[in-house]
């Protein structure tokens, strides 16, 4: 069997573990059942999405949360939407995005310390609502009096904003940039980047 056709197979079977999974497949596991290097899992992928896109398929394999899974394209939205007669299962109100963001950006973080970047405003209620909508987790506790909780993001969250890893948050900079934030009338810090 020439490489051309074990490509072909390893293709397919990659194809195949993701497609079945319900959620993000990490290379590595692929990997291991498959007996390929991750390397070849990864060029597997980018064959199989070129292929999507040449055939004009309404889906594609994202890479999310350290690991593979089938989505469809943005343009599918609507339709997808009104299949399903979905409402926002996991809306986030502006107060639980400023927490999320904040708990993101500075994890492991205790609730005073958010509370405090927020001006001292009480963030009980967004913490319990990320917590039970699973965007959160506690990940440990602070050593020092009272050991309070510590909070980070989880697999979800990456999944549900569509980034592989904390690395691909935006940074400071381009946050800036983007929002024209930092000029002579604007505050020269965000929130949680002092």
């Amino acid at each position: 069997m020439n490489n051309e056709d074990l490509m072909g197979i390893n293709k397919k079977k990659v194809e195949a573990i993701i497609f079945v999974a319900n959620k993000p497949v990490a290379a590595g596991r692929i990997s291991k059942i498959l007996d390929i290097p991750p390397d070849a899992v990864a060029e597997c992928v980018l064959k199989l999405n070129e292929e999507y896109l040449n055939s004009d398929r309404s889906f594609f394999i994202e890479e999310v949360a350290e690991g593979y899974i089938f989505a469809t394209r943005p343009e599918y939205d609507d339709p997808i939407r009104a299949f399903y007669n979905i409402v926002q299962k996991y809306s986030l109100t502006d107060l639980n995005l400023e927490v999320l963001a904040i708990i993101a950006y500075n994890q492991p973080i205790t609730k005073i310390e958010v509370d405090a970047i927020r001006g001292n405003v009480d963030s009980t209620f967004q913490v319990r609502t990320l917590l039970e909508k699973g965007f959160i987790k506690i990940t440990g506790r602070k050593k020092v009096p009272g050991s309070p909780f510590l909070y980070g993001t989880t697999k979800q969250f990456l999944t549900y904003f569509g980034l592989k890893e904390l690395n691909d948050l935006p940074k400071a900079d381009e946050i800036k940039k983007e929002f024209k934030i930092g000029g002579e009338h604007e505050a020269d810090t965000l929130p949680g980047f002092e």
